[in-house]
């Protein structure tokens, strides 16, 4: 419960984009990136958010950026994330998140399946004159490969001597020597 309103208060304190500035802090640009684009579908949103200066993993600019995230969308359109952390330092903003959508369209090459799909992730953006100019993250790629049958899963036999799994069950090691 207790993250649930702490989730409820970082949406609803950070999400005033109706009025997207220069001066807004990385979080709250990174925060209006998951919520309103990510999540609501907002792409009018994005010229605000991503500076043309962007440069990412798929290239460079609105257009790199929207490589990133368009193989999503249409691999799970009800895909939705769910913010879990959110630091700023400096001009960078982290944020921890989880995914959660329904595979209703082709994904790396993979023919729907409608398999609900977990995904947990960090993302770190770096932010000048309120938009994003670069973004790194770290996800489970290769459990979304499995959870659509791209890939084979391991034996729960297996999963229980290494200590992982994949899925919103699934605990990582920090959180089991905790």
């Amino acid at each position: 419960m207790f993250a649930t309103l702490a989730n409820s208060f970082l949406n609803s304190r950070f999400m005033n984009t109706t009025q997207i500035s220069s001066s807004q802090s990385p979080k709250a640009v990174a925060l209006a990136l998951f919520n309103e684009f990510l999540n609501e579908g907002k792409s009018e949103v994005v010229d605000q958010l991503i500076s043309p200066d962007y440069t990412g993993p798929t290239g460079q600019g609105v257009e790199g950026f929207m490589a990133l995230t368009a193989p999503l969308r249409q691999g799970f359109p009800d895909l939705h994330f769910k913010i879990l952390d959110a630091i700023e330092e400096g001009s960078k903003a982290v944020v921890h998140w989880t995914s959660l959508g329904t595979h209703n369209g082709v994904f790396a090459g993979v023919a729907p399946t409608g398999r609900q799909v977990y995904n947990e992730g960090i993302a770190i953006y770096r932010v000048e004159n309120g938009r994003v100019v670069e973004a790194w993250s770290q996800v489970d790629r290769f459990g979304v490969l499995q959870q659509i049958g791209a890939l084979p899963s391991l034996p729960a036999a297996a999963l229980a001597k290494v200590g992982g799994g994949t899925g919103p069950d699934a605990q990582t090691q920090e959180t089991r020597s905790a």
